[in-house]
């Protein structure tokens, strides 16, 4: 009886494992949130006007994680000169209707957008990057449930894509060409 041994099939399984590596790394793969923001933008100035504190805490927890600190105009210790400044627009939602129940004609699915823009300006106001839109988007269901269950459920889905809206900015930002 023959014993089946990997490496004498005249080397086929030693250059099919490396067709597939090759393969892998020809193809574009990497890791996400594995690319380094700019030096140019490891300080910076935070204006938000996104109107939800989800969004703020998770930018600055976010900015923090990539090695940003952040510092306030009203800051007298600190140089204002050369640091340039993050500026968050109003975030803003719409509803498209995905389903309805067929007996009630009530709304049972929505998708849920929420988008944004954001610059990068200098401290004469110029904008040196952007505006960048960005936006996430989630079905949400359960919109024929009782009324309170809808808003908690709505309310739960609303932090979680301004979370994802902040992770993806700062994602984002490390490919502005700065």
């Amino acid at each position: 009886m023959r014993s089946f041994n990997w490496l004498s099939m005249d080397g086929k399984f030693t250059l099919l494992i490396a067709l597939i590596t090759l393969s892998l790394s020809a193809c574009g793969f990497h890791l996400r949130g594995q690319t380094p923001l700019p030096e140019r933008i490891k300080i910076l100035i935070l204006t938000s006007q996104s109107s939800s504190a989800d969004f703020d805490r998770t930018l600055r927890s976010e900015l923090a994680k990539a090695g940003v600190t952040l510092v306030s105009k009203d800051d007298t210790s600190v140089d204002l000169k050369d640091i340039l400044e993050l500026k968050i627009n109003k975030l803003a939602s719409s509803d498209t209707v995905l389903a309805r129940n067929s007996t009630t004609n009530d709304v049972t699915q929505i998708q849920r957008t929420v988008s944004s823009s954001y610059f990068i300006r200098d401290e004469s106001g110029q904008s040196l990057y952007g505006p960048r839109n960005i936006e996430t988007s989630s079905v949400l269901t359960n919109q024929d449930a009782e009324e309170s269950t809808k808003s908690a459920y709505n309310l739960q889905e609303m932090e979680r894509l301004s979370e994802q809206l902040a992770k993806q900015l700062v994602f984002d930002l490390a490919y502005a060409p700065l």
